[in-house]
């Protein structure tokens, strides 16, 4: 699921299994271009394009 982020154009991706304990990435899309950040050190990294906790492609998500 895509959730739109307010104030800009960055959506974030939630997937049914997030468990904080062995969530080690955020999942978002800019524009067209889905990527991930590294929760302890805030690093991007590059372009994803199914999210490793759930499976999903990112590009195919529903948009809000």
């Amino acid at each position: 699921m895509l959730i739109k982020i307010e104030g800009r154009e960055t959506q974030r991706h939630f997937c049914d299994n997030q468990r904080p304990c062995t969530h080690e990435l955020d999942i978002f899309i800019h524009d067209v271009h889905p990527y991930a950040v590294v929760r302890k050190t805030g690093k991007r990294v590059g372009g994803i394009s199914f999210c490793p906790y759930c499976g999903v492609e990112i590009d195919n998500e529903e948009r809000p």
